[in-house]
């Protein structure tokens, strides 16, 4: 990862510039704690 992606990254999770997509409410399956997040949000920048 560049330091410009790594800064753009930075600034979506600041709320300075909007993501290109929001998922809400979702149930995220994590395989290393073998667990399910239930109603969560996944924000994808440049994915």
């Amino acid at each position: 990862m560049t330091g410009k992606t790594l800064k753009k990254l930075l600034n979506v999770c600041k709320g300075i510039i909007p993501p290109d997509t929001v998922i809400k409410n979702a149930n995220v399956i994590n395989v290393f704690t073998n667990t399910i997040d239930e109603d969560v949000s996944i924000t994808i920048k440049d994915g």
